[in-house]
């Protein structure tokens, strides 16, 4: 089972005072007998490129509702999510 974990980054200003807070979620990876921490990143299409962006909240409980209902289910994300509501004979 991958482990989660929550990360704060807030924004100094130029007065060393925090003014943005933003929140990231990240999983533990491991290679042979290194481990470490990867941000969660969600693809992003522009009109000149596209590219792996964080994927960031603005408060710590949106974020752990994402681990606990996305990632740890093994909820697809970013593709078309079909679900059966009624079969009609």
């Amino acid at each position: 089972m991958k482990k989660f974990r929550v990360i704060r980054q807030d924004w100094l200003n130029e007065r060393g005072e925090p003014s943005d807070a933003r929140f990231f979620v990240e999983y533990r990876v491991s290679f042979l007998w290194f481990s470490w921490w990867k941000i969660v990143r969600h693809r992003e299409y522009g009109w000149d490129r596209n590219r792996n962006t964080p994927t960031a909240f603005t408060n710590a409980f949106d974020a752990r509702v994402f681990v606990n209902r996305v990632l740890k289910e093994g909820m697809p994300t970013q593709r078309w999510y079909t679900c059966v509501l009624e079969e009609i004979n």
